[in-house]
């Protein structure tokens, strides 16, 4: 029975003592192959900042020598991380793998798995099949960026000569003359072309005469017969009168330099002949020269001529009238504004009822009078108007021998201008002004004008939406075209900027400055009092915008030609279709070393266990 007992006892010792011994065994047997999660973490940390430490120049490797005879490592002050990156940039991934086995593989531990990332791509990979603790480890690389060097060029482009395509219009401003069967009125427009190359010229037109008088009118441009109102492309009859709007392709009668558009009416007993607002000629041509900013701006608006034929009759005389519109932008400080009025054949006649203060010369600047006089023989006058002028567009009117509808001069009334042959004698407005913001000096720019043309069918009012987009816009018109006219207004985003200030005083041109205009969608409003005056299609918009010749430095190219071809690129793409360069300067700067420059990207090192 002692035996018996003695005997389990020994046996429960024996079980005991295994038990321990097993799990000493374990244990130890767990801190040798199993490593800790911190010795991990300080094998990826140490890693990564050695090779972020590390640098071409400090190491003494095969390897590294060879990639340094052939080329392939330029610069020995980058440190090994960064010289990985780089070869990671250039997609040489094997060169990047082997660099990174030379500096991991002997200094990690063999029972650990390893690998090098960069950008979350696999640089360089050793497995082990064992599974357990992960720890990651990470550094920034500046200055490193996929399949760029981290030396390059970069460049820009100035256009110093330019070609642009760039259209002109030349107001015909409403004029009117004779009055009385058989006498003819004789209008002269010169207009100077500056350049030889047109590519399209087109003359709109608006006349208001006797019905009978059609077949008897003339028009010459440049001593070439133009064929105007045959048929007329709108026509509209009105007490007794005609009116006829048409639009003629007069391409190859303009030339380079002076042209002179001429027009003959015979007048009717109903009414004077007379030309109506939208009456314009419109060429477009490519042309030379960039935008030359200047803070006085000094501007002079001619006449047209005007001739007019007569009796010596109180009531179907002769007499010459016109309009001309003055703009002053916003903003300006006018320093000089003159009229100069050369009149020929004057003769005060007993001046009939109606006609305002009795005088056969009368002078207005929007709905001021300017002067009233009576004249026998020559008028030739200056008249300073600065301080009547507004800003926007101002409307000068001049009767000579007539007050519409009252005519009573003798034969060869004579409203004189010739701005080719006799420019300091002619009948003008000039006017001189200083800008006073100095951001609208706007230098290194080229300008264009472009031209639009209203859609729709005509009507009373008649609006057009425009968005500018990026376009720097420094000046705007609005060219109404009408058959008949009477009080005309033009608004810009709802903001009137113009109203006719009295009667026959609607120029063919009414400015808008740009300061009415906003970002997105601008919508102009055309309008008039008179119910059957309608504003056609061939209403215009003409702006002037101011294009950049230059652009800066780009991206970055691994070499010059890259660089200048990307500058040029940028620069044609940024003249767009109007401005052609025909000369370009490009400047080259090499660039490197500069982290901000590319990147960053993101390094890391991941062990396991």
């Amino acid at each position: 029975m002692v035996l018996k007992k003695g005997f389990f006892f020994t046996i429960d010792s024996m079980l005991g003592a295994s038990i321990i011994i097993m799990g000493l065994l374990l244990i130890n047997s767990f801190y040798i192959v199993e490593p800790s999660h911190t010795s991990i973490g300080y094998t990826s940390q140490d890693l990564i900042n050695a090779l972020s430490t590390l640098r071409i120049n400090e190491v003494n490797n095969p390897y590294v020598g060879e990639l340094i005879s052939t080329g392939e490592i330029t610069n020995n002050d980058s440190s090994i991380l960064e010289q990985i990156g780089e070869f990671w940039a250039l997609d040489k991934i094997d060169k990047a793998g082997n660099l990174t086995k030379e500096f991991t593989d002997d200094f990690v531990d063999e029972n650990l798995g390893f690998g090098f990332y960069i950008g979350g791509e696999e640089i360089y990979f050793r497995d082990n099949s064992q599974n357990g603790i992960s720890i990651t480890s990470k550094k920034m690389i500046s200055g490193i960026q996929r399949y760029r060097t981290r030396e390059g060029f970069t460049a820009r482009a100035i256009a110093t000569k330019v070609t642009k395509n760039t259209t002109e219009v030349f107001m015909i401003n409403p004029k009117g003359s004779s009055h009385g069967q058989g006498n003819r009125m004789y209008f002269t427009k010169k207009f100077y072309i500056n350049s030889s190359d047109i590519t399209k010229a087109t003359l709109f037109l608006t006349v208001h005469w006797g019905i009978s008088a059609t077949p008897s009118n003339d028009f010459d441009l440049n001593g070439n017969p133009i064929s105007v109102g045959d048929p007329w492309l709108y026509t509209q009859e009105k007490d007794a009168t005609h009116i006829g709007f048409d639009v003629v392709d007069i391409t190859n009668d303009v030339a380079s330099g002076w042209n002179e558009f001429e027009i003959m009416l015979k007048v009717q007993s109903d009414d004077n002949a007379h030309i109506h607002p939208g009456s314009k000629i419109i060429v477009e041509y490519e042309s030379s020269g960039k935008f030359v900013p200047s803070k006085t701006i000094k501007k002079r608006f001619y006449f047209d001529n005007v001739l007019s034929s007569g009796g010596q009759n109180q009531n179907k005389g002769s007499g010459a009238w016109s309009v001309l519109p003055v703009f002053v932008p916003k903003g300006v400080i006018i320093k000089n504004a003159t009229l100069h009025i050369v009149g020929k054949n004057l003769k005060s006649f007993d001046i009939p009822d109606g006609v305002p203060e009795k005088s056969n010369v009368q002078l207005y600047l929007n709905d001021e009078t300017i002067d009233l006089l009576n004249v026998t023989g020559t008028l030739n006058e200056t008249y300073e108007i600065y301080d009547k002028l507004n800003e926007g567009t101002n409307v000068v009117s001049v009767y000579l021998n007539c007050y519409p509808d009252y005519f009573f001069g003798e034969d060869g009334t004579w409203l004189y201008s010739d701005p080719e042959n006799d420019p300091e004698d002619s009948s003008y407005v000039e006017i001189e002004y200083e800008i006073t913001d100095t951001a609208k000096l706007k230098y290194g720019k080229i300008d264009v004008s472009i031209v639009e043309s209203f859609y729709g069918s005509m009507s009373n009012g008649k609006s057009y939406v425009k968005d500018f987009g990026d376009c720097d816009v420094i000046e705007s018109f609005i060219q109404v075209a009408q058959l008949d006219s009477d009080i005309v207004s033009v608004e810009a985003n709802g903001q009137n900027v113009f109203t006719t200030p009295r009667p026959l005083a609607t120029p063919s041109s009414i400015y808008i400055d740009p300061y009415y205009f906003i970002s997105g969608e601008n919508n102009f409003e055309v309008s008039d009092t008179c119910i059957d005056c309608y504003i056609l299609n061939e209403t215009t918009l003409q702006y002037y915008v101011l294009i950049p010749s230059l652009v800066g430095y780009g991206k970055i190219f691994d070499s010059e030609e890259d660089a200048v071809a990307d500058a040029e690129e940028r620069l044609n793409l940024l003249l767009g279709d109007y401005v052609q360069a025909t000369q370009m300067d490009r400047e080259v700067n090499p660039v490197g070393g500069v982290p901000s420059l590319w990147g960053p990207i993101i390094a890391e090192v991941r062990v396991w266990h």
